[in-house]
């Protein structure tokens, strides 16, 4: 391990002691190093509180130091006043000539700004020194920004015999150790929020609150959509706040806050709200309906199932899951199994390469999805689908402008669609590059619009390039070359 690596590996270490405070800020750690040593560090400790940077200048003894030293951090340093002021100005003011950054922050407020202002002062900026395991530490943070909804936590026990819950449950009931339980109240510290169904929150009359370890509670998050649920039970108390999610009101009570959402696409509204709540995390704890409502849709990123040496031989069954297993451990008996959800995008590369073993060696292709608004991009998507679209057609002033390069015959691509769902695997069989007004019928038919005319054709492009070129004040012309990628469905 290089120096650098073992200096950001320092920022981790340090940022990663603000798990469960830092929230809804990320996890950020700051090292400052002279002549190979360590002279100053600090992490941000605290929502609210100062920032990982300024933690680690105010900690140098020497300030005189600074102008001759290099400052690492695993997060890109923000440009922004937020609640404190923007830390790239702090390091402008002290004249630190180099910074090493693990990652860029998605964050809107500053993407790439900050980078941009210290270059601007002449500070040298590195970026990307274990950049996957900076980003693997605030992946609530990154999920939270950039798919716009919490990062998810599956959670549940279940016996050797493959039951989450004994039948006809009258008593709260828990399969797994003394030591389990433990690890499941410092992971409750964890996240923001814990989020449980209507059947489970009567059954078992959990508090979801921290007690086994020491750390914040998370706020307690129940289904009930006819509030059915009786106000005595624990989920009700003043230890923590309670969302309830229902169809009926929306009103607050003491701790307790009931919002009323449609009931249709259930999974995502509460998802939005929660956006909206500024939640980053959340355990869904169960039961088996609600964890498989998330599973089945496939809006999850990791599970934590244990699996006890209890037998029930009948009961309420456990979800299932497909998902890709990172590790395994044994808890005092329990076995601890730690999964992250699959894209379909890998699961689409993975199942075409468990039958074509001759491309098991390539990494995932790129994806990509046709068009510029979500209609256009949906219907192109079918049409590969349904084998109908085999070709496509992009402008050489947009591969000039972006600096993209060409697709080249043998390329492999998967195709989505807006949301980024693979529909399927496409190899690149030829490319030309012809002028706009000499398109003819049967490659716009090739392109996927069908019996419809090429006039048809040529207005929706011409919209389409229209609207690309506007942004730079430029506009399409008859004699624009278009480059014309034919390509062959391998897999949907």
């Amino acid at each position: 391990m290089q120096n650098g690596e073992i200096f950001m590996k320092r920022c981790i270490e340090l940022a990663n002691k603000a798990m469960g405070y830092a929230s809804p800020n990320p996890m950020v750690g700051s090292v400052i190093v002279y002549e190979g040593k360590i002279i100053g560090e600090g992490y941000h400790e605290n929502y609210g509180k100062s920032h990982a940077e300024v933690n680690a200048i105010a900690s140098v003894k020497d300030k005189s130091l600074l102008p001759k030293s290099t400052l690492y951090v695993n997060l890109e340093p923000c440009a922004h006043f937020g609640k404190t002021p923007p830390c790239s100005d702090l390091i402008i003011e002290h004249k630190i000539p180099k910074v090493v950054i693990g990652c860029v922050d998605s964050f809107s407020e500053v993407a790439g700004k900050g980078i941009a202002k210290m270059e601007n002062a002449g500070i040298e900026v590195i970026v990307g020194v274990l950049e996957k395991e900076s980003r693997a530490l605030n992946k609530r943070f990154f999920t939270f920004h950039e798919k716009e909804r919490p990062y998810i936590i599956l959670k549940w026990a279940e016996s050797n015999d493959g039951f989450i819950a004994p039948k006809n449950q009258t008593a709260p009931f828990w399969m797994t150790s003394s030591e389990s339980k433990k690890l499941v109240h410092q992971w409750r510290a964890e996240e923001d929020a814990i989020l449980v169904g209507r059947i489970t929150a009567k059954k078992d009359n959990p508090s979801l609150t921290v007690r086994e370890v020491e750390g914040k509670n998370p706020v307690r998050i129940v289904i009930d959509k006819d509030l059915k649920l009786s106000d005595e039970l624990n989920l009700f108390d003043s230890d923590s706040k309670t969302i309830v999610f229902n169809a009926i009101k929306t009103e607050e009570i003491d701790s307790n806050y009931f919002i009323k959402i449609p009931l249709n696409n259930l999974i995502e509204n509460i998802l939005s709200e929660l956006y909206k709540q500024n939640i980053q995390s959340i355990i869904i704890e169960g039961g088996t309906i609600t964890l498989q409502s998330f599973i089945d849709k496939n809006i999850w990123d990791e599970a934590r199932i244990f699996a006890t040496n209890k037998t029930l031989v009948e009961g309420v069954k456990a979800p299932t899951i497909d998902g890709e297993i990172i590790s395994e451990e044994e808890i005092e008996g329990d076995k601890l199994t730690y999964y992250k959800s699959i894209s379909s995008v890998e699961k689409i590369w993975k199942d075409f390469i468990s039958e074509n073993h001759q491309y098991y060696k390539l990494k995932t292709p790129e994806s990509f999805f046709f068009c510029d608004n979500k209609k256009d991009a949906d219907e192109c998507a079918e049409l590969v689908l349904n084998r109908i679209k085999q070709a496509t057609a992009g402008s050489l002033w947009s591969y000039k402008k972006h600096n993209t390069d060409f697709p080249k015959k043998g390329d492999l691509f998967i195709i989505t669609d807006w949301k980024g769902n693979a529909k399927a695997i496409i190899k690149t069989t030829n490319i030309k590059q012809i002028p706009f007004n000499q398109i003819t019928p049967e490659f716009a038919k090739t392109e996927g619009e069908g019996d419809k005319s090429l006039s048809y054709w040529k207005k929706v492009h011409w919209d389409f390039f229209s609207r690309e070129m506007e942004e730079y004040g430029e506009k399409p012309s008859e004699d624009m070359i278009i480059i014309c990628e034919y390509f062959k469905i391998l897999y949907v």
